[in-house]
Parts: C-alpha cells; structure tokens; sequence
C-alpha cells in the first residue's frame, strides 16, 4: 500500500503542468477495507479560484487517478488553499 500511496503522490505531482490550478498533493494513504482499496490524499490549489473551480478540479483529479490506477475503488481528494 505504501508503493502505491508514493505512485499515486507522484502522479498527481506531475500534474500541475495540465491542470494549473493544482500546486502540489500530499499526505496521500491508502488503505484495503475489506476487497475494496480506498484512498485519500490533500492537494493543494490555488488560492483565487473559486470553490466551484476547486471541486470541478479535484473530481477530474480523483478521475485521472482511478484511471491510472484501476485497482483503486475510491480516492478522495481533500482541496486546500495554497498559503501566500
């Protein structure tokens, strides 16, 4: 799990090049919960978007990660401001 935790984080770190509005991820766990792999990461966004902009980015971020990893059931992405 932990293998795929550091892939995951390193996935969505070579991401901002395609969506600007991603500064960096973090804190990335994965856990098995019975037959399913769940898992959960803190992104960091830029801080003068709007909300709505930040939940569109993180959902096609939690997209691209399932798609990349399919083996994943559910990631949840946690959007935090980027502090100036």
């Amino acid at each position: 799990m932990r293998d795929l935790a550091r892939a995951i984080e390193a996935f969505l770190n070579g991401l901002p090049a395609e969506y600007h509005e991603l500064v960096n991820s973090h804190n990335v766990i994965v856990r098995q919960v019975e037959h399913h792999i769940l898992a959960s990461c803190h992104c960091v966004m830029r801080s003068n978007l709007p909300v709505m902009e930040v939940h569109d980015v993180a959902g096609a971020l939690e997209d691209r990660v399932k798609e990349k990893f399919p083996q994943i059931s559910r990631i949840t992405i946690h959007p935090e401001p980027q502090e100036d």
